[in-house]
């Protein structure tokens, strides 16, 4: 299952992104959920500890208000400061490659590439989800549906991100898809063979005629047919001796 790291600007989206917390929290459970920097204690470098955060998630769901880009008093973003935490988070993020949600919220739209730090821009070429307030239960379902389909550490995406190219991961997989095609296409061929000559044998079988049909009316005829015995001559025939009288 999906680490889930929601990172948000307090003053920017809290509500916003507390009440994504807990509809994630029902799908996804809390012990993958990291949201609160403020649980961060005293006099631990807070850098290390978003890294880290940061680091074992799978995915990082950023919510975007009105204010996410913010701004002191010199004009200046918020985000162009290399300390503010949105920036260290959402950065980390793209810098290891992990998938980034933007999410953006009370009406807000995706900030122009021209305004972000360098290390930010590429947050703008991120399909982003837009949570409005009418459709809140619509719209995080589809960020609930968005976060399912991250692969989670040690995912098929990510060991092939970091083994091979897409290219030679194309060129591994056909052969094994191949071969298996070719596996199943000789069972099945080796099937119908067998089939095939177990109908030809039995045909042959029933059309052939049994040797004993063949000599068993001989048998018969031998048996029934038998040649009639001479008689043995006993004087002369009665028709001989008329014939010699009439002389």
């Amino acid at each position: 299952m999906s680490k889930i790291f929601i990172s948000y600007r307090r003053d920017d989206s809290a509500g916003y992104a507390q009440a994504i917390y807990s509809r994630l929290a029902q799908d996804f459970s809390k012990d993958r959920l990291f949201m609160e920097v403020d649980t961060i204690g005293p006099g631990v470098d807070f850098e290390r500890v978003i890294e880290k955060a940061v680091g074992e998630c799978d995915v990082l769901v950023a919510v975007i208000g009105k204010r996410w880009v913010g701004g002191e008093a010199s004009g200046t973003s918020r985000l162009d400061n290399a300390k503010d935490y949105v920036r260290l988070e959402i950065s980390t993020a793209l810098a290891r490659d992990i998938r980034v949600i933007p999410v953006l919220v009370d009406g807000m739209t995706m900030p122009s590439e021209d305004i972000l730090p360098a290390p930010l821009r590429p947050i703008t070429r991120r399909h982003a989800i837009e949570i409005s307030n009418t459709r809140f239960n619509f719209d995080v379902e589809r960020l609930i549906t968005a976060v399912r389909r991250v692969p989670t550490e040690g995912g098929e995406i990510k060991r092939e991100n970091t083994s091979a190219s897409p290219s030679e991961q194309h060129v591994t997989r056909k052969p094994k898809s191949f071969a298996l095609r070719r596996l199943i296409y000789g069972v099945a061929t080796a099937g119908v063979a067998v089939i095939i000559l177990s109908l030809t044998i039995w045909w042959t079988k029933r059309q052939e005629p049994k040797q004993t049909d063949k000599l068993e009316p001989h048998k018969q005829m031998g048996a029934s047919v038998r040649k009639p015995k001479k008689a043995k001559p006993t004087g002369t025939p009665p028709s001989f001796v008329g014939w010699h009288g009439v002389s």
